[in-house]
């Protein structure tokens, strides 16, 4: 009985033994890849004059899972229509309207926005609509993202 405890006892050691001899990590990795991109939810809306009020926004959402979690946007290739071109024409962004940003259509800015979180823009000339000639008013722009 004893040979039997001893054989029992000595094999439990030498398994435990032998596993810290052959122990093994395990590792696992994978490379993200950095998402910068811009998302067009609605891509048009009406111009407001001093004298109109629309409701009606364009809007985007930036998306980006880069370490400061947002990402700068670009007003680019800001081209009004002949009828609004010399009016100081402006958008509005924001995700509320209660605090949105101007980005003045001569000069515009770069704004810096939050990953994931949707932007109405509004655009605005500052003139009653009866000094503007008839036809259609319209501004275009090209919107440029880049990410930290």
């Amino acid at each position: 009985m004893e040979n039997k405890l001893f054989i029992k006892s000595s094999l439990a050691l030498c398994l435990l033994y032998s596993s810290n001899l052959y122990a093994k990590t395990m590792t696992f990795e994978t490379e993200v890849l950095p998402v910068c991109g811009i998302i067009i939810d609605k891509s048009n809306g009406s111009i407001n004059f001093d004298d109109t009020t629309s409701v009606d926004a364009a809007s985007f959402t930036v998306k980006t899972n880069s370490n400061k979690g947002n990402a700068k946007i670009s007003f680019n290739n800001i081209n009004p229509s002949d009828n609004i071109k010399h009016k100081d024409g402006f958008f509005e962004i924001g995700k509320n309207k209660g605090k949105l940003e101007e980005i003045n259509w001569k000069n515009p800015k770069d704004l810096t926005i939050k990953h994931d979180e949707k932007q109405e823009v509004y655009a605005f000339v500052p003139q009653n609509s009866s000094s503007i000639i008839s036809g259609t008013a319209r501004v275009s722009t090209t919107l440029e993202v880049s990410c930290n």
